[in-house]
């Protein structure tokens, strides 16, 4: 017997009979921000912070050392080093000066004498002009040569002998064994003036002339020069180890002395050091 059940269509619309299973969307979650005073926030913070402080001592060693690089590659003046006192201790040892013996004074000789000229002011003279032949090659003569306007440098030598007194010694006239000196003044003596310069380097005598000489700091005193004399100037305080720089200048216009000491002999501009402890 036939089925007489009523017939129905299929859905033709989505929206009726979903082909495919619909999943419900996932619901929002709302995402929140470490709490600012909570453990973890205080870890970040501490580690940032320390993040911020090695990169910034990082920052200043690298600076640090290459500022080193650069000093060491660049060349040190010599004469602008500290001079280093070498007669550690002495001072504790000689306290009490019981421990003292006396000396006679010494004759420092000097480094070097150079000439400047008002006449040429950027003439830098020779500092050796004669010189003699060695195997070796040339060896310049180190003759003392008091030359007016003459400058003259010393450095102090040993320790207590701190009393400096400069010296000119002029020879008499016919002393075969000593040098011979012009002299042209009134009745054959000229008046010289002797300044103290201020300096405590080393004279660089390549370039000195009379516009780079140092400045004039203080007047010691006025010498009548004239053959066969000694002339002396009041002592004063000097340290050991300094540089100790004078000027030698006529006190009037036109005057003339000229001397070459070979040999280191006791002659002409020297000075005169005295016990002091």
């Amino acid at each position: 017997m036939a089925d007489h059940s009523e017939y129905s269509s299929l859905p033709q619309d989505d929206e009726q009979a979903p082909l495919v299973d619909e999943k419900p969307e996932p619901e929002a979650v709302e995402i929140t921000g470490v709490p600012s005073n909570g453990p973890a926030y205080r870890i970040i913070r501490l580690a940032t912070l320390i993040i911020v402080v090695c990169t910034v001592i990082d920052s200043l060693l690298f600076l640090q050392l290459g500022l080193r690089y650069w000093k060491a590659s660049t060349p040190v003046d010599p004469d602008s080093l500290e001079l280093r006192n070498p007669y550690i201790g002495f001072d504790d040892l000689y306290r009490n000066k019981s421990r003292t013996s006396p000396h006679g004074p010494i004759f420092n000789l000097g480094r070097a004498l150079m000439q400047v000229s008002s006449a040429e002011p950027n003439k830098v003279f020779p500092q050796w002009p004669d010189s003699w032949m060695s195997p070796d090659g040339l060896v310049p003569m180190g003759d003392r040569h008091l030359l007016i306007s003459t400058i003259a440098q010393f450095r102090v030598r040993d320790y207590g002998m701190g009393n400096c007194s400069f010296t000119l010694e002029i020879p008499a006239k016919g002393d075969v064994d000593a040098p011979q000196a012009t002299i042209s003044g009134t009745g054959e003596s000229v008046q010289l003036d002797i300044w103290l310069l201020s300096t405590e380097r080393r004279l660089k005598f390549h370039e000195l002339s009379w516009k780079t000489k140092p400045a004039r700091q203080k007047h010691l005193g006025t010498w009548t020069a004239s053959p066969g004399t000694s002339q002396y100037l009041p002592g004063y305080a000097c340290t050991s180890g300094s540089y100790q720089t004078v000027e030698v200048t006529c006190s009037t216009p036109g005057c003339l002395l000229d001397m070459n000491v070979k040999d280191r002999k006791r002659f002409g501009l020297f000075l005169k050091q005295y016990q002091t402890i």
